[in-house]
């Protein structure tokens, strides 16, 4: 079922929802793979015709039509993976937050997974316009079984037009609920421009996989091991985190996507399969 209703308010902004439901269904050719079920739609938040790259995986691009994000838009995309389901989720390009004055963007991000799903969550970064003022709380729910691999990219200010981040605010919070032990919950706050949480670096990025064992930490360490820029990697239990900071956007994204294709295999037991997206 498909539902779009458009609806824009001038005084609070944009209001875009979008609720995807995916499951596994017996496509014509015979073969198991997952398919978008069920779609709810609300004003300026889509996505493109799901992908079949590699067989049963779901490929979707998310995509939002006005290309920026102001003060006083509300985003929330929420997402449901049904029983042994996998959903790779990427974007054409990057978030843009634009300068705003007292009014707030929001974006809020759900996922949940039921046993023994696979997301891959592998968005562009959000970029922070100057002056921009934003809250964004990504959550991921976790079932027996589930697997979770994906990343958050953060850019404060626009480098390839020389802007710092210097006024604004900006309220990230990440977390992921694990079944049986602890998970993540994390916050970062970028109050009055102040980007000294970040080392005043432009790029804050964190990298997520569940679950691993001690081996794969010590293999993604040795590879960190040469590092050019200030990384590192540590397991809370069987969760893998990975932080970064950078001054460069493909520097940035090197990084990112060497340890997706390497951990790909490992956790999802699948060869690593870019988003053609990524080649464009």
């Amino acid at each position: 079922m498909i539902q779009n209703n458009e609806d824009k308010t001038v005084t609070d902004g944009w209001l875009g929802k979008l609720s995807l439901s995916f499951a596994n269904r017996l496509a014509n050719d015979e073969q198991w793979r997952t398919e978008l079920v069920d779609r709810q739609q609300q004003g300026p938040l889509t996505i493109q015709r799901p992908f079949y790259p590699e067989g049963k995986p779901c490929h979707i691009y998310l995509l939002h039509p006005p290309g920026g994000i102001v003060g006083g838009d509300k985003l929330e995309l929420d997402i449901f993976l049904d029983h042994d389901s996998h959903l790779l989720m990427t974007m054409p390009g990057a978030s843009k937050y634009y300068r705003s004055h007292d009014n707030i963007a929001q974006l809020k991000q759900k996922v949940t997974l039921a046993s023994d799903s696979i997301i891959e969550w592998l968005p562009q970064e959000n970029i922070f316009f100057n002056g921009s003022n934003a809250n964004l709380t990504t959550e991921f729910n976790l079932a027996l079984g589930s697997r979770l691999l994906g990343w958050e990219n953060l850019c404060f200010g626009r480098p390839v037009m020389h802007e710092k981040f210097e006024q604004g605010n900006i309220k990230s919070r990440l977390t992921i609920n694990l079944p049986n032990e602890l998970g993540l919950d994390e916050h970062l706050k970028i109050i009055n421009g102040n980007c000294a949480p970040i080392g005043n670096y432009t790029y804050s990025a964190t990298l997520f996989a569940y679950p691993i064992e001690p081996a794969i930490l010590q293999l993604v360490q040795k590879q960190l091991e040469d590092s050019i820029i200030p990384i590192g990697a540590t397991a809370l239990g069987q969760l893998l985190i990975v932080r970064l900071l950078a001054n460069d956007n493909q520097i940035c994204q090197q990084y990112l996507q060497r340890l997706w294709s390497l951990l790909r295999p490992l956790i999802i037991n699948l060869p690593a399969c870019p988003p053609r997206i990524w080649a464009t």
